[in-house]
């Protein structure tokens, strides 16, 4: 009894340690990761993904916002730091959504010139 209770207890140790490597794991990429807010080929600002996560919980309406205005207003997002490459799936997604952003704006300024120029 007294050795399944031992064994018991270094299982659960070895997995509360587990867990806490994969914790101190994901704060390091989290603070070595950043994403960046980019217009006209020039850095604007980055953010540690860290703080970008912490922020989201709390802040996911104002983050969804802001990000689609950024995105109207000319504005791209990049992620940077050891773990993401500019081949990366979340950049090539990124760049994606901001051309689709940018075609669709450059639409609405055609049919908006369009409809002014039949009056």
């Amino acid at each position: 009894m007294d050795s399944k209770k031992r064994n018991n207890e270094s299982s659960f140790a070895e997995e509360l340690g587990k867990c806490v490597r994969w914790l101190e794991e994901a704060i390091k990429n989290g603070a070595d990761n950043h994403l960046y807010v980019v217009k006209d080929g020039k850095d604007s600002f980055h953010v540690p993904l860290l703080v970008l996560v912490v922020l989201f919980i709390p802040l996911c309406w104002l983050f969804a916002i802001l990000g689609a205005a950024l995105l109207l207003c000319g504005y791209r997002y990049e992620f940077r730091g050891p773990n993401f490459s500019e081949e990366d799936k979340a950049n090539q997604m990124l760049n994606k959504a901001a051309d689709a952003c940018t075609s669709a704006k450059e639409d609405f300024k055609k049919g908006y010139q369009k409809e002014n120029a039949d009056q």
